[in-house]
């Protein structure tokens, strides 16, 4: 593993690549106030074993990369997204973002599919405006999910927060087995770094009500794009 960061022309972000830098790239985007950390050891391992060098990174706001006490734009982590890209490969990359990540990772796609060699988006729609979800029959979450999520206030200590975050995540897990071994070592990652990570991603959660219209339009780019959403999400 190779650890590294990248500036843009606001924050420092700190990353890590897996792998050979000469094989192809397989750039993983985390959803709003997920660190890299969010994405296992073991799924790397397997991109690696096809013989794909693996980047993950934390965004603005999350792990060890830069903090703002100001909100700002979706557009903003659009365009570190890219600065990260321009400094990885002269050649395009392979982007995997999940839910916020997979807005960005759509938005990069639309913005320089060029740089592009292949896009999944995972857990996210392409809209958060109203009327076009009413238009093409994109639902919204219940409030009972709102419910349950807003119930968690972490205080910041890890010990003290760590029932209410496993209820999230139990909640957010749905019908399929729970592992409470990796939800407490992923809710320990989000303790890293800066003392705000252990807080509610206020900033990003602001950024994803800018989530820009042109998004829900259709694309004539040709780049192969996956959408993985699950019918209970």
């Amino acid at each position: 593993m190779q650890t590294f960061t990248v500036e843009t022309s606001e924050s420092v972000l700190c990353c890590e690549r897996f792998g050979r830098c000469e094989q192809p790239t397989i750039l993983l985007v985390s959803g709003a106030g997920a660190p890299g950390a969010f994405w296992r050891q073991e799924l790397i391992a397997s991109f690696v074993a096809e013989d794909f060098s693996v980047v993950r990174f934390d965004h603005r706001d999350t792990g060890f990369s830069t903090h703002f006490d100001e909100p700002y734009d979706l557009s903003v982590l659009a365009h570190e997204l890219q600065t990260l890209m321009d400094q990885l490969d002269t050649r395009p990359v392979h982007l995997v973002g999940h839910s916020m990540g997979g807005y960005l990772a759509q938005m990069v796609l639309r913005m320089q599919p060029q740089k592009v060699e292949s896009a999944v988006s995972i857990s996210a729609g392409c809209t958060v405006n109203p009327e076009i979800k009413t238009q093409k029959g994109i639902s919204d979450p219940s409030p009972e999910v709102w419910s349950v999520l807003t119930e968690n206030i972490p205080s910041g200590d890890f010990s003290a927060d760590l029932d209410n975050w496993l209820k999230s995540w139990r909640y957010l897990n749905g019908e399929c087995s729970f592992d409470k071994e990796l939800a407490t070592e992923y809710t320990r990652a989000l303790y890293m770094g800066d003392k705000r990570n252990a807080q509610v991603a206020t900033n990003h959660v602001h950024a994803m009500t800018t989530v820009p219209d042109w998004l829900a339009e259709r694309s004539s780019d040709e780049t192969p794009f996956l959408a993985l959403h699950g019918s209970r999400d």
